[in-house]
């Protein structure tokens, strides 16, 4: 007498189905998360000057986010908006003042921000002239 072959699924029970399914969610859900931009940061840099307009260059290193340059009139501020994945990520600012150029690494900001997924930073960053002598 020939046995007949029995499906595996049929000797195992709904709720050892459902501790499966769960434990490769637990596994598998974290690393989609983890690599993709689901947080976000925001950054508001104003010219604080009344007299001069400021040349502004943000960049964003990690990622491919490139490099915004802005003139900004007095009293005049930019937003950038980044779509990140979690994790640290380090802003670079280098600005100048109208004839001024000399000075473009001598006027930097630089800033960190760690995030988790799903967060959102904000951050306002107010630019100042150098003092004359």
């Amino acid at each position: 007498m020939a046995s007949e072959p029995r499906s595996v699924s049929r000797d195992v029970s709904r709720r050892m189905k459902v501790v499966i399914v769960a434990m490769l969610l637990i596994i598998l859900l974290p690393t989609p998360i983890l690599s993709s931009p689901t947080a976000k940061i925001v950054i508001v840099v104003k010219n604080t000057d009344t007299e001069s307009s400021v040349t502004v260059s943000v960049r964003l290193n990690e990622g491919n986010y490139g490099n915004q340059l802005s003139v900004l009139q007095p009293q005049g501020e930019i937003k950038s908006s980044y779509s990140v994945a979690p994790g640290t990520h380090d802003l670079q600012i280098y600005y100048w003042y109208e004839g001024n150029m000399s000075y473009y690494y001598e006027h930097s900001v630089s800033r960190t921000y760690t995030l988790w997924p799903f967060e959102t930073e904000e951050d306002r960053i107010n630019l100042a002239p150098p003092f004359v002598t």
